[in-house]
């Protein structure tokens, strides 16, 4: 009986380095490449678009903030033009009373608020001031029909 010289590699063997290297070759049409590198390739592409997409993001952050700040300094300059005050706390166009400081014994006096200080006992009998603007802000004690009485504004 012949003997078969074709011996099949035994599938349990080591293959070497370069035999794994060869074996890693996946061939697309002409081109061979490794998988690996294919994969690399993947990676880097991704982590140029998360890089691109995330400089895209703080630009534009950037550009709202510098948008945010010329809105506020031209709603400020608004404001001031109009005789008021812009408050940053409640971004609004705070209006100033022409008779501010002027004296009073009630709120009809004022274009805003007939004010009084702190100190003054509710109830009481006085004269109080014009307030500087038309909507006050917080607790404060104010004067209608000549009496003291208070208020808690938001």
């Amino acid at each position: 009986m012949p003997q078969n010289n074709n011996k099949k590699p035994n599938s349990t063997a080591k293959l070497s380095f370069w035999d794994t290297v060869k074996k890693s070759f996946r061939t697309d049409g002409s081109k061979k490449m490794f998988p690996w590198f294919q994969s690399g390739l993947l990676l880097v592409g991704f982590a140029a678009g998360v890089l691109v997409t995330s400089g895209v993001d703080i630009i534009s952050r950037l550009d709202l903030e510098e948008n945010d700040t010329k809105e506020e300094e031209s709603e400020n300059q608004k404001c001031m033009d109009k005789g008021g005050r812009y408050d940053e706390d409640t971004q609004s166009c705070i209006m100033t009373t022409d008779d501010r400081g002027d004296a009073c014994s009630k709120n009809e006096d004022c274009e805003g608020w007939c004010l009084i200080g702190e100190d003054a006992t509710l109830g009481a009998q006085m004269n109080g001031y014009c307030s500087d603007n038309f909507k006050p802000k917080g607790c404060f004690k104010y004067i209608d029909n000549g009496k003291v009485n208070s208020i808690c504004m938001p």
